[in-house]
């Protein structure tokens, strides 16, 4: 049996150019280059890493950006129930208002509070005003 030893040669070295090329290339996703060169995740992210180690690319960053869809506004009130009664406590930062009868005047209570910049001395003006229209 004859074999043929080649010292220094890596058999990754002739899709240096072409992942170059791709790898530098924004509008080509990073998970489509190991099809497109008909490479292994395990060669590619060797590849990737030789590369990025010699300063021939330089790493991508994926920004994840916030889906606005998902960011949620706290309710700042939650409903309690103590025997046979239900209200609604008034908490924000762990700061306790006061309690109002229902979800309407808690929900009025809340987009008060917030334009008083939530001051907890007019607390008793607003709930008043609340209680009487809602």
């Amino acid at each position: 049996m004859n074999f043929h030893i080649i010292d220094g040669y890596d058999e990754l070295e002739k899709y240096e150019e072409d992942f170059i090329q791709a790898y530098n290339d924004p509008t080509i996703p990073a998970t489509s280059i190991p099809s497109k060169l008909g490479l292994t995740i395990n060669e590619y992210n060797r590849l990737r890493n030789r590369l990025h180690e010699d300063g021939k690319i330089e790493l991508r960053r994926r920004i994840r950006q916030r889906n606005p869809k998902r960011l949620k506004k706290n309710k700042c009130y939650s409903l309690t129930r103590t025997g046979w009664f239900t209200y609604y406590q008034i908490v924000r930062n762990k700061k306790y208002y006061g309690t109002v009868k229902t979800e309407k005047q808690a929900k009025k209570m809340v987009e008060l509070m917030e334009k008083v910049d939530w001051d907890k001395s007019k607390f008793n003006e607003i709930k008043a005003y609340v209680t009487e229209n809602y």
